[in-house]
């Protein structure tokens, strides 16, 4: 049970993380060009706690969704515009369904 936790914690950071680099190539923002946007969330999913966790983690929405990420990037047929796209409606669709706390320090 113990482990599930873990991989719980290390589903949600994942997640944390694709969003922070969604939010930093927003048009608004974009201060993350596209291929460095998709570099970094390939990075964030061969992470190997990251593999681990889709792999034994809990089938918990945000694992679910994890793993629709992984998905999604794997088709390197789309642009990065609409890969961003597809992630952005996977993690909404998550955090309708149970939203992410933000991290806690300490």
């Amino acid at each position: 049970m113990a482990a599930k936790k873990q991989y719980d914690r290390v589903v949600e950071q994942a997640l944390r993380d694709i969003q922070n680099f969604l939010w930093a190539n927003l048009p608004s923002t974009h201060n993350l060009p596209d291929d460095r946007t998709m570099a970094c969330l390939r990075a964030i999913m061969g992470r190997p706690e990251v593999r681990q966790a889709l792999e034994l983690g809990s089938d918990t929405a945000f694992c679910m969704a994890l793993r629709a990420v992984n998905r999604i990037l794997a088709d390197k047929a789309q642009t990065p515009g609409a890969t961003f796209d597809r992630i952005w409606a996977v993690l909404t669709a998550a955090s309708a369904m149970a939203p992410l706390a933000p991290r806690r320090h300490g």
